[in-house]
């Protein structure tokens, strides 16, 4: 299963400290939320690389993401081909929806 993150498009790295100061997000929620606004606007990044550069467990990455998907920081949409589901795809969103 593969999991994609689409990022807002920005050449400079300055970001917003909305996610930073929510108070319903865990440290690692806000952590992985950091991780996510500084890559490139391009990056296409999965679970894995998060887990691998944060240096922590999927089971805390993939927490950390359903987290942000229930404040409203990422968007997830489910991938399918040929009625089988192949993976999700996130949209990352620099204030709540």
């Amino acid at each position: 299963m593969k999991s994609e993150f689409k990022l807002p498009d920005h050449k400079y790295r300055s970001i917003n400290r909305t996610s930073a100061e929510d108070r319903r997000l865990s440290p690692s929620a806000r952590g992985v939320m950091f991780y996510l606004l500084v890559q490139a606007s391009t990056w296409k990044g999965q679970v894995y690389d998060i887990v691998h550069n944060m240096n922590c467990s999927s089971y805390a990455v993939k927490k950390a993401i359903k987290e942000l998907v229930a404040a409203g920081y990422l968007e997830r949409k489910h991938t399918i081909k040929k009625g089988k589901f192949t993976g999700s795809y996130y949209k990352v969103h620099e204030q709540p929806l």
